[in-house]
């Protein structure tokens, strides 16, 4: 029996994925679930496990190769075939007693790039190694260890952005819901406690309201199991959504804690993939650079975002027709109208205002 590993999907929008490295070898032993291969996309590293005990008995995909997303890379088998066991054994045995023939040119450039003549076959019938066959095995073998530069790495993720925001303008309906919460009752000096409430806030709400928070897959909506919760963080190349799964069960603090590691780990491109998929609904927070409010676009195929804007003091007529100041964040709901209509939209951001409203609503005791 044989099991296909295929590039794993680490996002709704990638379409293509990179495989960094292979830990196993042909004709190698794998146990069910072991980590035989790394893989990457645009914002994130993941590590492909074996499906089932047996032997890595294909490598389709060499270290280093860009392929689209369920593109087989590998093959596992329950058992090992003579086939292959010759191919490793031959694999793994260089022509160190055979005579290599080699062009001039070809074992000059050989030397300069550090290449091993004994690795390599010639493509031509009398079996002499051209000076392209040296070209061809270094593009295959050396350049893989050449990590793309920070520049290029940047343009890739600023073109998957790109392309991303630009197909969810161009076929969601954005729908934008405009509101503030009073939050006297819960500025802190930390703004990462504000951003870690808001989320709660909404994964509280998103419970209340579980048709604004999952993925519309071929016109049919799949709900989220649980407020996984997108958080975008801004990094120099763009902004990256990271995770936080089932944030209904967690603490103001415990979100506090989560959301600083990823954001540390998203500036350093430490995020892994688990890390930057399953959101179900996502918060995006401008408010720190001063913006009263905006609408972002909604991370399809999730069917709705919130836009966080920056905390006002406002003035505000009392009861006995005086003035009084209170704190307000301006709050953007933007909804996928194929998915909801604006009722429930607007049911949903009432609930997140009620939340942040009322602190004590959000303790884990209540």
């Amino acid at each position: 029996m044989t099991w296909k590993i295929g590039m794993p999907n680490l996002g709704h929008t990638m379409e293509e994925g990179k495989v960094s490295e292979w830990l196993k070898s042909v004709g190698e032993a794998v146990a069910k679930g072991e980590v035989i291969a790394v893989v990457e996309s645009d914002k994130a590293s993941f590590d492909v496990e074996s499906p089932a005990e047996g032997f890595l008995t294909h490598i389709h995909v060499e270290a280093g190769n860009t392929v689209a997303v369920g593109t087989a890379i590998g093959q596992v088998a329950a058992q090992i075939e003579s086939s292959v066991k010759t191919d490793v054994n031959a694999a793994l045995t260089p022509r160190k007693d055979q005579r290599i023939s080699a062009s001039p040119v070809a074992k000059k450039l050989a030397q300069e790039l550090g290449v091993d003549l004994a690795w390599l076959t010639a493509s031509s019938a009398d079996g002499m190694i051209s000076k392209s066959d040296v070209q061809m095995y270094a593009e295959q073998h050396l350049q893989k260890s050449m990590a793309p530069s920070t520049t290029e790495a940047n343009d890739k993720l600023r073109r998957a952005i790109s392309n991303a925001v630009t197909h969810a303008w161009q076929t969601i309906p954005h729908v934008a819901l405009q509101s503030h919460a009073k939050v006297d009752a819960l500025c802190h000096p930390d703004a990462s406690n504000l951003t870690a409430s808001i989320v709660r806030a909404c994964a509280l709400a998103l419970v209340k309201h579980p048709n604004l928070n999952g993925w519309l897959l071929d016109g049919v909506f799949k709900p989220s199991q649980g407020s996984n919760m997108g958080i975008s963080v801004s990094v120099p190349s763009g902004v990256v959504n990271a995770v936080i799964p089932h944030a209904e069960n967690q603490s103001i603090s415990e979100l506090s804690h989560q959301i600083k590691n990823l954001a540390s780990h998203a500036k350093s491109n430490q995020l892994t993939g688990k890390d930057i998929t399953g959101a179900g609904f996502t918060v995006s927070n401008l408010g720190r650079w001063g913006v009263d409010s905006f609408a972002p676009i909604i991370d399809a195929p999730q069917v709705a975002i919130l836009g966080v804007g920056r905390i006002q003091n406002v003035a505000v007529e009392t009861a006995s027709g005086g003035l009084a100041f209170e704190k307000h964040l301006g709050l953007t709901l933007v909804f996928d109208h194929r998915a909801n209509d604006g009722v429930e939209a607007a049911q949903l951001i009432q609930s997140i205002v009620a939340f942040l409203e009322t602190p004590s609503l959000m303790d884990m005791t209540a």
